[in-house]
């Protein structure tokens, strides 16, 4: 365990359903982790959509789930619960969780925890759990999307690559790990047109940048 862990923490908390100014600061205990859990010294904390919905009122939560949103966190082990072997206090981790992000601390199970990238910072590996996991379960456990298949993303793709598809981009990086994926993109004349053959999507021309749904 690491000293200074303090009683007490600020959290985020969603005093109604409505915008960004329903989010208020909030004094909450600091949890104690338990069996198989750790307990994290948040330093970032990614914003999904289910946060977003949350927020609205439009998502409401399972039963048992924590009331904070957060689904997703990077930070510093601090304590260890019961039983976790695989985690050390001080370590530097991302993980998934069901709520609770948006605060100082917070208890995650450890098998949830992912060590962090290298390369990555802490501070943007909180954003890192959530759009991996979701690639992961629906492209490679569920789909079971070989090496030298392709498969189409359909996401917000911009000039210059400023503004990118983390969904896509989490495909083609995991991908390589499974052999490399075939990479294609929608403004190739050659796979514009197999995608025409289909007839299954609409193209829209915005200068030299082509857009498909």
């Amino acid at each position: 365990m690491l000293a200074n862990i303090p009683a007490t923490q600020t959290v985020i908390e969603i005093t109604g359903p409505g915008g960004p100014e329903m989010l208020a600061p909030a004094t909450r205990p600091v949890p104690e982790p338990k069996a198989g859990e750790v307990l994290i010294r948040i330093a970032a904390a990614g914003v999904n959509r289910a946060d977003c919905l949350q927020r609205m009122g439009r998502y409401p939560m399972p039963s048992g789930a924590p009331d904070i949103p957060g689904l997703e966190c990077s930070g510093t082990v601090v304590k260890l619960g019961a039983g976790v072997i695989e985690w050390r206090a001080g370590d530097q981790v991302c993980a998934l969780m069901v709520g609770d992000g948006y605060g100082a601390y917070a208890a995650a199970p450890s098998v949830q925890c992912l060590p962090i990238p290298a390369g990555v910072s802490l501070v943007d590996a909180g954003g890192l759990p959530e759009t991996f996991c979701t690639v992961w379960t629906n492209v490679f456990e569920r789909m079971r999307l070989r090496a030298g298949e392709v498969f189409l993303v359909a996401g917000r793709v911009e000039r210059h690559r400023r503004h990118r598809d983390p969904a896509g981009e989490s495909v083609w990086r995991q991908g390589a790990g499974h052999g490399g994926l075939r990479r294609e993109v929608p403004g190739m004349p050659r796979f514009r047109s197999f995608l025409r053959g289909c007839e299954l999507f609409r193209f829209s021309q915005f200068g030299d940048l082509t857009c498909v749904s």
